[in-house]
C-alpha cells in the first residue's frame, strides 16, 4: 500500500480478510476491509472504496472500536470530498469531518481531532467557503498549540520522572554502599560467616567444636612500657603490632578473637572447623614470632613529645598455643563479640602467662595434635619424611638435646602405629608443610590452676639445625 501497488496490495488484504472472518477476529477483518476501501479509493474505485470503508466503520461501532471508526469516518470524509467520485457531496464530506471530530474529542485522542480540522480546511478552501475554512484553520492551530504544549508537559513530565528515578537510584546506591560499609564494618568485628547468620535472624549464636587451637600472645613489660608513653602513643603503639599480627593470622586462616589490653587471642578451626588447625596455628606462631622480633615502630611528630621512645625497650613478647574442645558463639543484644569459651581457652591463655619472653610455648595435647595432623598430610601427600627410631631418641634441637620422657612421643597412648612402626620424632628436621621446626621440652611443670603439665618450646629449625 504504502509504496502504491494497491493491486498487489488489495490481493494481499483480501487473503488476510478471508482469513480473520474464518477465525472470528472481528477487529481484525474491520481493519482488513477499511484499508481496502482506502486502496480503492486510491486506484478510484470510488464506489468498491464506499462500500468497504462504510461496512468496515459498522463493524467498528458493532464491536466498540473507537480508533478505526475514526479512521473509517476519516476516510468517508476525504471520499465524499473527491470530486471525481459520483456521490460528490461536501456538505457529506465535512458532516463526516465533523464526526470525527466530536468522537475524536470526546475521547481525547488530539492527533485525529487535529487531522480531521487539517481536511475540513482543505475541503472548505476547494469549496471556497473562507469563513468556515478560517474557522477549521484557527481550531487546527489552536489543537496544534494544545498538542505541542501537552507534548511539551509530557516531555517535562518524563525528565521529573527521569530525574526523580535517577534520584532515587543514587539514593539505592547510597543506601547499598552505606549497607555494604556496615556489613564490612560487621565483618571486621565477627567473622563473616557469623555476621550472615546473625543477619538472618539466629541469635544467640552457639556452637561446639572438638578440636580448635588457641593462640595468645602479651608483650613482655607492657606495664613499664604503657607507663612511660603518652596514650596516643600507647594506642599507635598497639595499633602497629595488632595490625601485624591480624595480616598473619589472615594468611594462615586463623579467626582473630580480642584484644584484652595487650593480650592479643586468635583460633584455628572456629567459626569453620579445619583438619590442620594446629599446623596452621604452629606456623601462624613463628611467622608472629619473626615478626615482632623485627618489627619497628615509628611515631608520627603529631603524636607529642618523643624523647621518651629513645628508651623504650625492644618489643618482646610470648606465645603460647593449646588445643582441645571449646564453645564458641555471641551472646547479648548489644555490642556484638564472637567468643570462645571453655578449659582449652584457660590452658593456652597458662602457656602464654607461663611461657618466657621470645618463645613459643606449647602443650602436649598440642604437640600430640600437631604431629597428628603432620602424619595425615604426609599420608595425604604420599611422602613420608618421619622415621622410626630407637626409643631412646632425643629431639632435634637447636639448644641441648631433650627428650620427651626418654621415649617416642606417642598419640593416645599407647602409641599409634603406622605400617606397624611406632611413630616417633625422628633425628631430622620436623617439616610442616616444608616449615622446618623443632619442639623442645621443658618437662613437667606447675602450672596455675592446671597442676603439673609437660610443656613445650616450638622454635623454627635455623639452617645450620
Amino acid at each position: 500500500f504504502r509504496i502504491n501497488d494497491f493491486p498487489q496490495a488489495l490481493e494481499l488484504l483480501g487473503r488476510a480478510l478471508a482469513m480473520q472472518v474464518e477465525l472470528g477476529e472481528k477487529r481484525d477483518a474491520a481493519v482488513a476491509r477499511g484499508n481496502m476501501g482506502h486502496a480503492y479509493k486510491s486506484i478510484g474505485d470510488y464506489d468498491k472504496a464506499l462500500e468497504y470503508l462504510q461496512q468496515a466503520y459498522q463493524e467498528s461501532v458493532e464491536i466498540g472500536a473507537v480508533y478505526p471508526q475514526l479512521h473509517w469516518l476519516n476516510g468517508l470524509g476525504d471520499l465524499f470530498g473527491e470530486q471525481d467520485f459520483a456521490g460528490y457531496s461536501p456538505e457529506k464530506a465535512a458532516d463526516y469531518l465533523l464526526q470525527v471530530i466530536d468522537l475524536s474529542t470526546a475521547h481525547g485522542i488530539r492527533s485525529v481531532t487535529l487531522a480531521a480540522y487539517q481536511s475540513l480546511d482543505a475541503l472548505y478552501r476547494k469549496t471556497q467557503n473562507w469563513e468556515m475554512a478560517y474557522q477549521a484553520r484557527d481550531r487546527y492551530e489552536q489543537e496544534k498549540e494544545h498538542i505541542n504544549i501537552e507534548g511539551a508537559q509530557r516531555l517535562a513530565a518524563t525528565r521529573e520522572y527521569e530525574r526523580k528515578e535517577a534520584e532515587r537510584e543514587k539514593e539505592l546506591a547510597i543506601e547499598r554502599t552505606r549497607a555494604q560499609e556496615k556489613e564490612s564494618i560487621l565483618n571486621n568485628i565477627l567473622p563473616e560467616e557469623i555476621t550472615t547468620r546473625l543477619i538472618g535472624g539466629e541469635n544467640p549464636i552457639a556452637d561446639y567444636f572438638d578440636s580448635v587451637s588457641i593462640l595468645f600472645m602479651d608483650i613482655v613489660d607492657f606495664t613499664r612500657l604503657s607507663a612511660s608513653i603518652s596514650a596516643q602513643q600507647l594506642v599507635h603503639f598497639l595499633n602497629a603490632i595488632f595490625k601485624v599480627a591480624d595480616g598473619i593470622m589472615r594468611e594462615f586462616g586463623l579467626e582473630k578473637i580480642k584484644t584484652i589490653g595487650d593480650a592479643y587471642m586468635a583460633v584455628a578451626g572456629a567459626p569453620v572447623a579445619r583438619h590442620d588447625h594446629a599446623v596452621q596455628a604452629a606456623q601462624a606462631a613463628l611467622r608472629l614470632l619473626d615478626a615482632m622480633n623485627t618489627l619497628e615502630v615509628t611515631f608520627p611528630k603529631e603524636l607529642g613529645d618523643q624523647s621518651m621512645l629513645a628508651a623504650l625497650p625492644e618489643i618482646n613478647v610470648r606465645i603460647g598455643l593449646h588445643c582441645g574442645s571449646a564453645a564458641a558463639g555471641v551472646v547479648g543484644e548489644t555490642k556484638f563479640l564472637y567468643d570462645l569459651w571453655g578449659d582449652a581457652v584457660n590452658t593456652a591463655s597458662r602457656m602464654e602467662s607461663h611461657g618466657e619472653a621470645g618463645k613459643i610455648h606449647v602443650s602436649h595435647d598440642f604437640v600430640t595434635e600437631l604431629l597428628m595432623e603432620r602424619n595425615q598430610l604426609l599420608m595425604d601427600n604420599r611422602e613420608w619424611l618421619m622415621e622410626d627410631i630407637d626409643t631412646s631418641s632425643s629431639i632435634t634441637s637447636t639448644h641441648s638435646p631433650a627428650t620427651i620422657n626418654n621415649s617416642p612421643l606417642t598419640i593416645n597412648h599407647p602409641p599409634s602405629t603406622i605400617n606397624h612402626s611406632p611413630l616417633s620424632i625422628n633425628h631430622s628436621p620436623l617439616s610442616i608443610n616444608h616449615l622446618p621446626l623443632t619442639i623442645i621440652s621443658r618437662g613437667e611443670m606447675e602450672i596455675k590452676g592446671k597442676g603439673m603439665m609437660k610443656t613445650y618450646f616450638l622454635e623454627r629449625l635455623d639452617g645450620n639445625g
